[in-house]
């Protein structure tokens, strides 16, 4: 009985992730600003922006990387969907030490989903 119900989520992911395996391909842009973009192609991809870039194999789903001393990026690719967060050094008045935003990007529109 167990099975069913764990059977059925995973049901439910199946078409997300048939459709990644089919297309990974495509263009992402940062939420709401656009300053930063995921390009991800049959031959390779990157992550670029203002005055830096980082390549990465077209079928990772998570990213980690330095985008300069102190700055860092990670990433997640779910589905059809890239979530991610960007850490700098504090410049807002306090004791923490690294200030965290939260990033979404969007399918390029044209691009189907």
């Amino acid at each position: 009985m167990r099975r069913i119900p764990l059977a059925a989520a995973f049901t439910g992911l199946l078409p997300v992730l048939v459709s990644f395996a089919d297309d990974p391909a495509g263009t992402w842009l940062s939420e709401p600003r656009a300053e930063i973009k995921i390009i991800v192609g049959k031959d390779g991809s990157r992550v670029i922006g203002p005055g830096w870039q980082h390549v990465f194999e077209t079928g990772a789903t998570i990213l980690n990387f330095e985008v300069a001393p102190g700055r860092r990026m990670t990433l997640r690719r779910e589905g059809n969907r890239w979530v991610g967060e960007y850490l700098h050094p504090r410049v807002r008045p306090g004791t923490h030490e690294f200030e965290t935003h939260i990033m979404i990007f969007s399918r390029q529109s044209g691009e189907t989903e």
